[in-house]
């Protein structure tokens, strides 16, 4: 007659562990500590015998689980399980910040892969890396090969994209240039055509003032009057080819330009350098000159 596996009083009134109509040498403290016994009896388990538990016995020093006739409650099993999801999600962190520095740590993961090629061969040579040791150490080889191409990978790909927004800022800069001179240009040629305008609209923080100063006169509308009889049609077209040359910019944290410094060329003006500043309606206008 055979008997279902559990836990039953032996002869000795030890709980062993019964099985196929056999006794077996696992026995059970009274505090739940299962353990080994080579006193096994050679009699059968009655089939009367109680079940003391059915949770089979796992190891030496292991405790039986919830199931085991009610000896050991549910607390064990609820901590595992905390433990278990804790362990999952601390490693779910880790390899996201994992993935997140992968570029950083290239360097480190390199070192570390090369330190297990060499670990793994001399292990291997001296036939202590076999099995399903070996099948493990190769999967995590590769696995931190990968991990470390991509490292590299990223910071391939990150110190591209900074070449081409360097490059970006570079070619919008110098169109930005570009617009000033043509700008400053052309207002300094036209600047007869209406001085009034060109007094109030396109030049600014003083900068009028100072040229009626610089001038002699007392508003500077009249200095630019001064200015064109002075040059004459000739002088003024001259202005439209006027050399500058940029000194310096100041952007604000968004990377807008507010001011650029010119250093000027030989022209009939006589100046050697002009400010210019940007935010207006009217787009660039002269903050100052010399």
């Amino acid at each position: 007659m055979s008997y279902g596996p559990g836990f039953r009083r032996d002869p000795q009134g030890r709980v062993r562990w019964s099985e196929n109509g056999r006794w077996t040498e696992y026995v059970r403290d009274p505090g739940g500590t299962i353990r080994r016994d080579g006193n096994v009896p050679v009699s059968s388990p009655p089939s009367s015998s109680p079940l003391l538990g059915v949770d089979p016995p796992r190891r030496e020093g292991t405790r039986p689980t919830a199931g085991s006739g009610g000896e050991s409650g549910g607390g064990g099993a609820a901590i595992g399980g905390a433990v278990v999801g804790v362990g999952g999600v601390g490693l779910f962190v880790v390899f996201f910040l994992l993935v997140i520095f992968l570029w950083q740590l290239r360097w480190i993961l390199l070192i570390g892969w090369l330190a297990m090629a060499v670990a793994g061969v001399l292990l291997y040579r001296r036939g202590r890396l076999r099995g399903r040791p070996l099948v493990f150490g190769v999967v995590a080889w590769i696995t931190l090969g990968c991990l470390c191409m991509t490292g590299f990978g990223f910071q391939s790909s990150y110190e591209e994209g900074q070449k081409r927004t360097t490059a970006e800022e570079s070619r919008e800069e110098a169109e930005l240039t570009a617009r000033e001179i043509s700008a400053t240009q052309n207002s300094l040629a036209r600047m007869a055509d209406d001085p009034h305008d060109f007094c109030s609209n396109r030049m600014s923080d003083g900068a009028d003032d100072a040229l009626a100063e610089r001038e002699g006169t007392s508003s500077c509308s009249e200095a630019v009057e001064g200015l064109a009889a002075r040059l004459g049609p000739t002088g003024l077209h001259a202005l439209s080819g006027l050399e500058m040359t940029k000194i310096s910019s100041v952007f604000d944290e968004d990377r807008y330009l507010q001011r650029s410094t010119f250093q000027l060329g030989p022209n009939p003006l006589g100046w050697t350098r002009i400010e210019m500043s940007v935010g207006t309606m009217y787009g660039f206008v002269i903050h100052s000159f010399q």
